[in-house]
């Protein structure tokens, strides 16, 4: 968690990304830096978020829970990617993970609220207002809960594979995508917007 510690009273909005499928390709259980690429434009995308939301990317990392690679392996690629991410300059505010297996019924995995409300705890992140990028129903669905907005990328592979029960606001192809429906909505809140599935 690359954050302060101390709770705030909510006042920021946030953009919460998936990492896999979403910043860098979904090779399966990435957990090294050899298995790590960053989707085309995704460096772009980030430092082109606007300047008032925190970047916030949430994961579910099952393949910790499932004895495929520790959480100290994806603690460290994560350092690395925000290392990466700054030296082209981007500012991620915070990556939390859930390394659970789906059996193990815990509080953090997405669609679960539990990261997202230590998320809020820590930044002082209010929920209204902000967005929820990913390439999963478990993205989605955790959005819709939160009552903010969400954004599916991705959308041919993902329809294709696994079509997603929960209607995304929007869908786009990709994160630079994605980010171009919030800067057009920066300035509008939920109740103004209404509905925006496209």
């Amino acid at each position: 968690m690359h954050s302060s510690r101390s709770s705030r009273k909510p006042g920021w909005k946030a953009v919460f990304l998936d990492r896999d499928g979403v910043i860098n390709y979904d090779a399966g259980f990435v957990h090294r830096r050899a298995d790590f690429l960053f989707l085309p434009g995704a460096i772009e995308a980030l430092r082109s978020i606007p300047s008032d939301y925190k970047k916030v990317v949430i994961s579910n990392q099952s393949g910790i829970g499932r004895g495929y690679f520790s959480l100290e392996e994806v603690e460290e690629l994560n350092r690395w990617m925000v290392d990466r991410l700054h030296s082209g300059g981007v500012k991620i505010d915070a990556i939390l993970l859930c390394p659970h297996a789906p059996e193990d019924k815990c509080r953090c995995r997405k669609p679960k609220l539990g990261l997202f409300h230590k998320a809020q705890r820590t930044l002082g992140i209010k929920f209204a207002g902000s967005w929820v990028i990913g390439d999963k129903e478990s993205d989605i669905l955790a959005g819709k809960r939160l009552k903010s907005r969400t954004i599916l990328v991705n959308k041919n592979r993902v329809e294709r594979r696994n079509p997603p029960k929960v209607r995304a606001d929007f869908k786009v192809a990709g994160l630079r995508e994605a980010v171009e429906v919030i800067r057009s909505r920066s300035g509008e809140t939920q109740s103004e917007t209404g509905n925006l599935s496209v």
